[in-house]
């Protein structure tokens, strides 16, 4: 695989004499082989490998499905949630997560910053709960109808989309 970004980022780490490299990345399943993991987990996979190549220490931080208002996946999950009245969802999508707060991910972070005892590996950060992304999606939903019955807007979306969520499961689950 070919990362012309991550050789920048070599060049320009080893000519500023930067000292250490903090990649964050996402938490890879033990029990997967390799070959079978998503497309986006193996690319992952192969960045950790190039920046690891080239002589500045990398420190990996893999994180489960980071959730906040701030963080990426949140809002674009909450948009899909709010618009779509049903979702055909992936195979991955049944795959297993630890959530995490985005919150928690900077604190990881920040204490990867000057530990050289973690030079060379790879620390998985995530919350103590385990679910599908399914359920995290399922989790959202609820948590968006409950707000929306609070501002007592009249939506008739979210109905639906809890109908089709049960529909869903019960496919899921078949």
């Amino acid at each position: 695989m070919h990362c012309p970004d991550t050789e920048t980022l070599r060049k320009t780490a080893r000519k500023n004499g930067i000292k250490q490299i903090i990649y964050l990345s996402g938490i890879i399943p033990d029990h997967i082989p390799q070959e079978q993991l998503s497309r986006h987990l193996r690319s992952r996979l192969e960045v950790e490998r190039v920046l690891g190549s080239y002589g500045v220490p990398v420190t990996t931080v893999r994180a489960g499905l980071i959730v906040g208002p701030q963080g990426s996946s949140f809002p674009i999950l909450a948009k899909l949630v709010r618009r779509l009245p049903v979702m055909v969802l992936p195979k991955w999508t049944r795959t297993q997560t630890h959530p995490i707060a985005l919150s928690d991910v900077l604190l990881a972070l920040k204490n990867s910053i000057g530990n050289t005892v973690l030079n060379g590996r790879a620390i998985d950060v995530g919350g103590p709960d385990s679910m599908s992304r399914w359920t995290a999606q399922q989790l959202l939903l609820s948590c968006l109808m409950k707000r929306a019955s609070k501002t007592n807007a009249i939506n008739t979306g979210p109905s639906l989309l809890h109908h089709a969520a049960h529909t869903a499961q019960a496919i899921y689950h078949s």
